[in-house]
């Protein structure tokens, strides 16, 4: 399967913040891609946005006295039109967008 070319858009961040001496770090990324053509169904892509933030918070400073060791953070993924396929109209696709939260935790060695 071809695609026709497109544009795309990313940007990423990446936010330290304190609540009094706790550290926090607020991280994200938004992706857009244009339509590509024509999908496998026969239907005409759609702009599709990737979207996840989320809030880090540094345990290991609070456990271990050492930054940047063990962190934990919960977020939300979004994906409107996934993969381009249409999430509303007559060529609606069933799963086309996704709406995720998620917990995680992160090590450094």
């Amino acid at each position: 399967m071809n695609f026709d070319p497109t544009w795309e858009i990313e940007t990423a961040w990446g936010v330290p913040f304190h609540v009094f001496s706790e550290r926090f770090k607020f991280e994200g990324y938004i992706d857009l891609k244009g339509p590509k053509g024509i999908n496998g169904g026969g239907v005409q892509t759609q702009t599709e946005m990737f979207n996840k933030v989320k809030i880090k918070y540094d345990l290991g400073n609070l456990i271990l006295q050492k930054e940047h060791v063990v962190e934990t953070s919960f977020g939300l993924q979004y994906w409107f039109d996934k993969f381009g396929n249409p999430d509303s109209g007559p060529h609606k696709l069933a799963g086309a967008s996704e709406f995720t939260p998620f917990v995680g935790i992160s090590v450094y060695f």
